[in-house]
């Protein structure tokens, strides 16, 4: 396979149709930009547009969000911490974020390990996620969910199996385990 997104200089430039429809494309999902990679007989070609100008915030100290690019981060973030002897994959998450903080029994069972392989029981989001999210859907949705309001979503969750007997993939639950890694630490 050829891939042009090695050396920006064999990008392809934008013809002005897609020009266009890379512009409109961003402001639909109010974004400043988009990317579209095309892959075609084995060569891959990217395109960059949209319509924002530069803001005030140079692009390399821009935060961004990961979503899940950031879940690999937080296994091998515990994986350190267990060696080091700091956590260990059977801690409980409630006994790290709240110790002797009241809560539902199946959540005081919740371990590292549970949180970072998906068998924790948890949804996928938070109950009360959803209605400050879909506004901001396509731009930042967990940007009005700060760390507090997960921790606290997590103390009274109620989760939909016992943990460790099935798998349910979970953002919830890795955003649980970051919020545990960094209050252990």
């Amino acid at each position: 396979m050829t891939d042009t997104t090695a050396l920006p200089e064999s990008a392809a430039p934008a013809e002005p149709a897609t020009a266009r429809l890379l512009a409109e494309a961003a402001g639909r999902i109010d974004a400043p930009d988009v990317v579209l990679a095309v892959s075609r007989n084995g060569a891959r070609t990217v395109h960059t547009g949209g319509g924002a100008a530069p803001g005030p915030v140079p692009r390399e100290r821009l935060a961004h969000e990961l979503g899940s690019a950031s879940k690999p981060y937080a296994g091998l973030l515990l994986a350190r911490l267990v060696a080091q002897g700091r956590v260990r994959y059977e801690d409980r998450a409630a006994d790290l974020l709240a110790p002797g903080f009241p809560v539902h029994p199946t959540v005081r069972r919740i371990t590292l390990r549970h949180l970072l392989t998906h068998t924790s029981g948890l949804p996928g989001l938070p109950a009360d996620f959803y209605p400050q999210a879909v506004p901001r859907w396509s731009t930042d949705p967990y940007g009005g969910y700060p760390a507090d309001r997960v921790v606290r979503a997590f103390l009274r969750a109620r989760p939909r199996h016992r943990p460790g007997t099935r798998w349910h993939y979970s953002n919830f639950a890795v955003s649980v385990l970051g919020h545990t890694l960094a209050a252990a630490t």
